[in-house]
């Protein structure tokens, strides 16, 4: 296995387990909306203005869309993949896409409900329309043929997808360090920082893949 392919295998992997572990928190465990439910379950129980049919039925949405786009996502950006089988890259693309305007649409909904206050709700929000405002730009630009651009596009969209392993990832090594007890202190900080350095990772790939080619072309 080529050097270059190693990120995509890691990225592929956590995705594939957090995909895995989102999905049998909130899908196949029987009790997950009952009295039992814990995590942003238990702490939504407690709230009777979010608590809602509504805003339960958008999580849903949210998982099974945002799981969607996330493992889909991640097999995109193999080449010897892309270049093998076009016709499935495009199709499943079209899947990719669905999921992503289906999961920020109700991100953008559950966004406003954040646990945090205004700095959660505004980081999440943030998250949701870039999320949408990228993979539009990413499909349109593959609709009219221009590849460069659709992949640029499409990088940025993976990396705010992404959001959905970081999130966990820094909720995890937060509690373990800090505590549950101090949960909101770093829940409004994670907010943000779940997405923004992976935008951040992406737009160095970008600018770094755009001076290689500038070189080559000279």
């Amino acid at each position: 296995m080529k050097k270059s392919t190693w990120p995509l295998v890691i990225v592929a992997v956590f995705a594939l387990v957090i995909s895995v572990m989102a999905w049998n928190q909130y899908i196949f465990t029987p009790d997950a909306l009952g009295e039992n439910g814990d995590g942003l379950i238990g702490v939504k129980q407690g709230e009777a203005t979010t608590f809602t049919a509504l805003w339960t039925g958008m999580l849903y949405v949210h998982i099974v869309s945002s799981v969607i786009a996330l493992v889909i996502g991640a097999y995109q950006w193999f080449p010897r993949w892309r270049k093998k089988y076009r016709g499935a890259h495009r199709k499943l693309g079209m899947l990719y896409g669905i999921g992503v305007l289906f999961g920020g649409i109700s991100g953008l909904y559950l966004a406003v409900y954040a646990t945090g206050g205004w700095i959660s709700q505004a980081g999440f929000g943030v998250l949701a329309v870039l999320w949408l405002y990228t993979v539009f730009y990413g499909v349109r630009a593959g609709i009219q043929g221009n590849f460069r651009e659709h992949r640029k596009w499409m990088l940025r969209n993976y990396a705010l997808t992404f959001a959905a392993v970081t999130l966990r990832m820094m909720i995890l090594i937060s509690v373990s360090l800090f505590g549950g007890e101090n949960f909101l202190a770093y829940y409004v900080v994670i907010s943000w920082m779940c997405w923004v350095p992976n935008l951040l990772v992406a737009e160095w790939i970008i600018r770094r893949s755009d001076t290689v080619q500038h070189k080559l072309a000279t």
